[in-house]
């Protein structure tokens, strides 16, 4: 029988894997914003698309149909249009993102009125929306020699309504 003996050193291969791979993840905070925000605004239109808060719940529905003129569909959230463009994210400082809407009533609608049940579409799933998970997720990415395809910055999928 012939063996070989193969010895690796898992602190000298790790190590300079793991410095790599976080130079690549500290020389691009941009890039980690941009992902956030687009994951966030993704996840926004994709509430609204649903019909759901981030955690399942679905919407209140609309007490009546919409007038003659208005989309005929039920999905309360889904009329003009307006609401779902105007989710967007925009990079504030060097360290922060926001995303949310630029309308004058889609805080009406998120959190409800007197009138207005909230359908709260400007919401998070805690076990996969928050920056930690999307940090690891983008990490992972980064840790690989790939480059960035629009695909994992936008999401899984494109949002229509």
């Amino acid at each position: 029988m012939a063996w070989i003996n193969v010895t690796v050193d898992y602190v000298d291969t790790l190590g300079g894997f793991l410095k790599r791979a976080a130079k690549r993840v500290e020389d691009s905070p941009p890039l980690l914003l941009e992902h956030i925000g687009k994951r966030l605004a993704y996840r926004f239109k994709r509430n609204i698309r649903d019909s759901k808060t981030a955690s399942g719940e679905r919407f209140p529905a609309l007490r009546r149909p919409r007038p003659r003129g208005h989309n005929p569909s039920m999905r309360p959230l889904v009329d003009s249009g307006k609401l779902f463009e105007a989710i967007t994210y925009r990079l504030i400082s060097a360290d922060t993102v926001e995303a949310g809407e630029d309308t004058f009533y889609g805080i009406f609608q998120n959190r409800g009125t007197r009138v207005i049940p909230p359908r709260a579409f400007i919401s998070l799933d805690p076990d996969t929306d928050l920056p930690p998970q999307m940090f690891y997720n983008f990490a992972a990415y980064q840790f690989s020699d790939n480059l960035y395809p629009s695909a994992f910055l936008a999401g899984d999928e494109a949002i229509k309504i």
